[in-house]
């Protein structure tokens, strides 16, 4: 079964040094990318390959630890960096055996910087470790890829920590999820499904409605149910 590589793409407001830094300097790196915990370099047995142990973090005190290799390749015409690098675990809980892929470090003119990556992996545990990360785990690590990279871009651009970006992506996250769970209830639960239990008598009171009480509460219940869903669609919209 053919696989699809992920790919993500940003552009950013900075300096070709500063972003290589927070992308070259373990420290830094791991404050920013979701998909490790932890980075170490390894001492260099030469001039080019920077060999590398990673951890990362999967909840429930379960942790996957491998390693890996980067070169990094100038191009002094353009200026353009291209760091390649090869990664893999031996762990039997890993569902990545190895892989690889490279991060792109490319002039876009006018201050911008095009920073892109590219990679892939092998997977274990035979056809059912092929379908678990074509379904799941490919496109929830890409989504972290891509995630990771407006992290990075708010730090490079406007000098945002990482866990301050964190921190307010899950106050937003949770904000988004009440205000979603809080409307679709208000208009399944007392509007739909059980509108006897109180809902259709305040609206015969109010008199508002008289003869097409049990229309109108229906067509409340529609009307708060999709506010909830338009909440969840379109919470990254500015207004």
């Amino acid at each position: 079964m053919k696989r699809k590589p992920i790919y993500v793409e940003i552009d950013m407001k900075t300096d070709m040094d500063k972003l290589w830094s927070f992308t070259q300097t373990p420290e830094l790196h791991q404050q920013w990318d979701l998909r490790f915990s932890e980075i170490h370099y390894l001492p260099k047995k030469d001039a080019e390959t920077q060999r590398f142990l990673y951890k990362t973090r999967i909840g429930l005190g379960l942790e996957v630890t491998g390693a890996g290799a980067t070169k990094t390749v100038v191009h002094p015409k353009s200026g353009h960096r291209v760091s390649v690098l090869r990664f893999g675990s031996d762990q039997r809980n890993s569902l990545i055996r190895e892989g690889s892929g490279y991060w792109k470090y490319a002039d876009g003119g006018q201050g911008i910087l095009k920073f892109s990556t590219r990679y892939d992996y092998k997977t274990r545990f035979g056809m059912l470790g092929v379908w678990f990360d074509r379904l799941l785990f490919r496109p929830l690590f890409g989504v972290a890829t891509a995630w990771s990279f407006d992290v990075l871009r708010l730090w490079a651009e406007k000098d945002i920590p990482p866990s301050v970006s964190i921190r307010n992506a899950l106050i937003h996250a949770l904000s988004v999820f009440m205000l979603v769970i809080l409307w679709c209830y208000e208009g399944l639960v007392p509007k739909l499904l059980f509108p006897g239990a109180g809902e259709l008598d305040l609206l015969r009171q109010s008199g508002w409605a008289e003869g097409v009480e049990g229309m109108v509460l229906v067509l409340l219940g529609i009307a708060e149910i999709g506010v909830g869903l338009l909440t969840l669609l379109f919470h990254k919209s500015r207004w």
